[in-house]
C-alpha cells in the first residue's frame, strides 16, 4: 500500500507558487497553462495528420503565422477559428480546448 499521508495536492503547490485562485498571478499562470495545452494538442494533431502549418492555415482560411502563433502559445484563437481548427483536424472541441470547472 502506498503511503499518501505526506502528499501535497497540486492545488496547494500552485497556490504556494502562484497565489490563491482568483489572484492576478494565479489567473496569469492559468491562462499560460491553457495556452500551452492548446499549443501542444494542436501541434500533435496537426503532425499526426501530416499537415504543415501552411496547409492547415489554408484549410481554415488563416495565415501560417496565425497557426504558428497558436502553436507557440502567443495567440489564443477566436471561437470561430477554434471551431474551424477542430473540424479541419477532426477533433472534438472539448478534446482540443481545456476548460477548468468552476
Amino acid at each position: 500500500m502506498i503511503n499518501t499521508k505526506n502528499l501535497t495536492s497540486m492545488n496547494s503547490v500552485l497556490s504556494e507558487k502562484y497565489g490563491e485562485e482568483g489572484t492576478a498571478t494565479r489567473t496569469e499562470f492559468n491562462a499560460k497553462a491553457q495556452a500551452w495545452y492548446l499549443a501542444e494538442v494542436l501541434k500533435e494533431e496537426r503532425k499526426r495528420r501530416k499537415i504543415s502549418q501552411s496547409q492547415l492555415a489554408e484549410i481554415v482560411g488563416s495565415s501560417k503565422n496565425t497557426i504558428s502563433s497558436i502553436e507557440t502559445g502567443q495567440f489564443c484563437p477566436t471561437a470561430y477559428l477554434a471551431a474551424l481548427l477542430c473540424v479541419a483536424l477532426d477533433c472534438k472541441f472539448e478534446e482540443m480546448f481545456y476548460f477548468e470547472e468552476e
